[in-house]
């Protein structure tokens, strides 16, 4: 069977228009006029080193806080810019959680209350590494 979007850009521009609408096309604009859902991959238990969350896991993921580590920023991959919305649950075992290699991390600090949540906005760029940090309590 043939893989569809690996046959459309060679595709003459008339079939590219004709079977395009239902396809989102590298080289071309377009308007998403509807939104979508994600599903949140879960990282694990975080409990010691350091935990680079990977972007090719999708950019929502959740992790669960049962000791001290080190948060650090997603890595770009190949590409130039990444954003990942990191939630944390503390467990009975939660830790400190530090921050490493971010150029800016701003909003509530991390607490190690079992049950308390904490949502992480993370993106990267040009211009530097942002982490927002929002508890959810």
């Amino acid at each position: 069977m043939t893989n569809i979007p690996s046959i459309l850009p060679r595709m003459p521009d008339y079939c590219r228009r004709k079977w395009g609408a239902d396809f989102l096309v590298a080289d071309e604009s377009s308007n998403l006029s509807v939104g979508y859902t994600a599903s949140s991959y879960s990282a694990g238990t975080k409990s010691s080193g350091t935990f680079t969350p990977d972007p090719a896991n999708g950019g929502f993921q959740h992790a669960t806080n049962g000791g001290a580590h080190t948060l650090a920023p997603p890595s770009t991959g190949s590409g130039d810019a990444v954003s990942v919305v990191l939630d944390y649950t503390n467990n009975g075992s939660a830790g400190a959680i530090t921050t490493s290699g971010f150029t800016k991390v701003t909003g509530d600090a991390f607490d190690i209350t079992n049950g308390h949540k904490f949502r992480c906005f993370m993106t990267v760029g040009n211009a530097g590494s942002l982490l927002n940090v929002v508890a959810m309590q």
